[in-house]
């Protein structure tokens, strides 16, 4: 006689598809003053992070001794999507749910009037830059003395920047000329 199952000896078995998380360092480039990735105007900044992605809350690192910051992120463990900006190392309260499942392209984030680039190419930025038709400029902070001067030439339109650059960098920025 067969045996009587009852429903604690029961089993649901299904097949799924897993997604493992895409371990390669992603670098994610914040316009903070552009909803269409662009630094074409005087005061337009972006900032460029390298995250590596992890499912799990993780702080956003600067510089060569990677600084610990006050700002996380997190990604989705499908690696579609990134949790950018929480402001709280369990990642429950973050500025930004950014989409990225595809790479290098404008990401208009239009209630922030801000957008995002992702990508995994290291120089992303220089791209970025030069996508602006070299009317723009990039500005290294790396301490607060000012190291730079501001000289006219005749032969362009903009005023061209001369820093003398300290051989250690903390945090790059980009500004529009």
């Amino acid at each position: 006689m067969p045996e009587v199952l009852d429903e604690e000896d029961s089993m649901l078995i299904t097949k799924t598809q897993s997604v493992l998380l895409d371990t390669r360092e992603l670098y994610l480039t914040q316009f903070e003053t552009s909803v269409n990735c662009s630094l074409g105007i005087a005061g337009d900044n972006a900032k460029s992070y390298r995250l590596t992605p992890k499912s799990y809350c993780s702080p956003i690192l600067v510089g060569n001794r990677k600084a610990s910051t006050s700002q996380y992120y997190v990604f989705k463990p499908d690696g579609s999507r990134v949790l950018f900006g929480c402001f709280d190392k369990h990642c429950k309260t973050c500025t930004f749910d950014v989409d990225i499942s595809e790479k290098d392209i404008c990401i208009p984030m239009e209630n922030s009037g801000q957008s995002f680039v992702v990508s995994h190419e290291k120089k992303i930025t220089e791209k970025i830059l030069s996508a602006n038709n070299g009317t723009s400029a990039i500005t290294i902070f790396f301490n607060d003395k000012n190291s730079c001067e501001i000289s006219e030439d005749k032969d362009k339109d903009a005023p061209l920047r001369r820093c003398s650059v300290p051989p250690l960098n903390w945090e790059t920025k980009m500004t529009g000329a």
